[in-house]
């Protein structure tokens, strides 16, 4: 509770009603019984994969609270990420878009120094750098999704529906654009998705369990 899962906000209906506690102050009150067991499926289904030689972890985030922390665990234990923006198609056209990747990963290896160095500016190649940086490693698909924010990142569940690939995400509060609420999270983890703190601790657990596999 001292992180912040419990409360979300009340300006939209909550999509797992059937895990919450009860209302006060006009804040939604999370089950947190709940929310541990399903936080418990999620690690361990994580844990399975990691044990997996070649395992391929991709987590998708779109917002910059989380850049750092996101960035700092995908490199970390060799796995992949994007931060801020999804390009379409990430993995439902993957093969054509891991020649993008390839592209730019032989461009970057052969030229980033360079380019720093002469304090050169190319636009096209740092929009690539932006796009791209997190997943220059990911030699397959995905065998799971970690989304940050489903309600941002409704393309990137959309994909993995489409692919059958597993999605782990936070689910706090109805959109009625939402793709059939929690229906293509494999794991949905209702909490409160605002809470900072609460996103750095599950962060931090999945940090740990891709460390006890390395």
């Amino acid at each position: 509770m001292n992180i912040g899962a419990h409360y979300n906000q009340t300006i939209a209906k909550p999509i797992t009603e059937n895990n919450l506690y009860g209302l006060r102050n006009k804040l939604f009150m999370y089950n947190l019984d709940e929310s541990l067991v399903a936080m418990k499926r999620s690690l361990m289904f994580i844990y399975s994969i990691a044990k997996q030689k070649k395992s391929c972890i991709l987590i998708a985030n779109t917002c910059a609270d989380y850049d750092n922390i996101v960035k700092k665990i995908a490199i970390s234990n060799s796995q992949n990420y994007v931060n801020s923006h999804w390009v379409g198609g990430m993995l439902t056209n993957w093969k054509q878009i891991n020649k993008s990747v390839k592209a730019f990963s032989f461009f970057s290896s052969n030229f980033k120094t360079f380019l720093n160095n002469k304090s050169i500016r190319l636009p096209r190649y740092l929009k690539m750098f932006k796009y791209f940086r997190g997943v220059t490693n990911m030699k397959k698909l995905p065998d799971v999704v970690i989304v940050i924010d489903p309600l941002q990142s409704r393309e990137v569940i959309h994909e993995a529906i489409l692919l059958n690939i597993p999605v782990i995400s936070f689910t706090g509060y109805n959109n009625s654009n939402f793709i059939g609420n929690t229906q293509g999270i494999t794991y949905p983890i209702p909490v409160n998705n605002n809470s900072i703190n609460f996103i750095y601790f599950y962060l931090n657990l999945v940090h740990k369990i891709l460390k006890l596999n390395k």
